[in-house]
């Protein structure tokens, strides 16, 4: 698995999609997210997740988000399929100018709701049914397929 350094991560986002992972998290029917403390949606609140790195595998990627995100090991997943994929283009990413990524999506079902937020990436948490109005567009419509699977 490779990281890529910071300045060429910033040039490579403005040329191309980048390939991410999405988290939706569930227990007993409600859907956890998390406050952003950066852009893309600084402030909003969000799922976790983030961009697969050089040679990580799908899966490798899911499992290290749950733990660095959200502190969650994967012993407490208790289902987990992929609901789809999908796109979203922000009009200000984590350098200032626009970003797409490309969001290999993921259910999972964890077996108790404690987390342990990773504070330099949200600011708070909670869980919800997944159609409050304060919701981004994009977030509503992945709990609706969320909820579909379920």
């Amino acid at each position: 698995m490779k990281k890529i350094a910071e300045e060429e991560y910033k040039k490579i986002t403005e040329q191309i999609p980048i390939v991410c992972i999405d988290v939706v998290i569930e227990h007993k029917e409600k859907f956890l997210v998390c406050k952003r403390k950066e852009e893309p949606a600084k402030d909003q609140w969000w799922l976790v997740g983030g961009r697969i790195f050089f040679n990580e595998l799908m899966f490798d990627c899911l499992k290290r988000k749950l733990q660095e995100e959200v502190g969650i090991d994967w012993s407490k997943v208790i289902y987990y399929c992929e609901i789809g994929t999908f796109e979203t283009f922000f009009e200000k990413g984590k350098f200032g100018f626009p970003i797409h990524t490309v969001n290999i999506t993921f259910l999972v079902e964890i077996s108790d709701d404690s987390v342990s937020i990773n504070s330099d990436d949200f600011s708070d948490y909670r869980w919800i049914q997944g159609h409050e109005e304060y919701l981004d567009d994009y977030i509503k419509n992945i709990f609706r397929t969320a909820i579909e699977e379920l």
